[in-house]
C-alpha cells in the first residue's frame, strides 16, 4: 500500500487522485457536489509517504489516522509474528476493538465538519 501510494502523484484539488489507477470519481461529489467521508483518502496517503503533512491534513484528516493506524498495525503484525500467534490474537489483547470504534467515531467526525464547512462558506 506505501509503494502504492508513493507511485500516485497527489492531486493538487485535494481528491481524485485515486482516479490515476483507472478508478472513477467520488459518485457522491459529482451528484451530490459534496465530499463522501473517503474524499481525499489516497491523496492523503500519497502525501504522507512523501512526507507532506500539511497537504495530507489538507486533503482528509483523516488520512493522516488511518496512514498512522496501517503503520500500527505493521507493528503489530510483527509482534504476532515474533509472539507466534495470530494478528486477531494479538488485536483482541490490545483491544482492538475501541481503537476500530474510535476510527469510525473520528472519519464521521472529520467529515460532518468537512460538509458543515463547505456548507458554511457557500453562503
Amino acid at each position: 500500500m506505501l509503494a502504492l501510494a508513493y507511485a500516485l502523484k497527489p492531486s493538487s484539488s485535494g481528491h481524485g487522485t485515486h482516479t490515476q489507477l483507472g478508478l472513477p470519481p467520488c459518485g457522491v461529489l459529482v451528484v451530490t457536489g459534496i465530499p463522501c467521508p473517503g474524499c481525499g483518502l489516497t491523496t492523503s496517503f500519497a502525501h504522507m509517504v512523501r512526507g507532506q503533512l500539511l497537504g495530507a491534513v489538507r486533503a482528509n484528516p483523516f488520512g493522516l489516522m488511518l496512514f498512522l493506524t496501517m503503520i500500527a498495525g505493521m507493528g503489530v503484525s510483527v509482534l504476532a509474528l515474533v509472539r507466534r500467534s495470530s494478528v486477531i490474537e494479538t488485536l483482541d489483547r490490545l483491544r482492538f476493538d475501541r481503537i476500530a470504534f474510535m476510527l469510525v467515531f473520528s472519519s464521521l467526525a472529520v467529515w460532518g465538519s468537512r460538509v458543515l464547512a463547505l456548507v458554511l462558506s457557500s453562503r
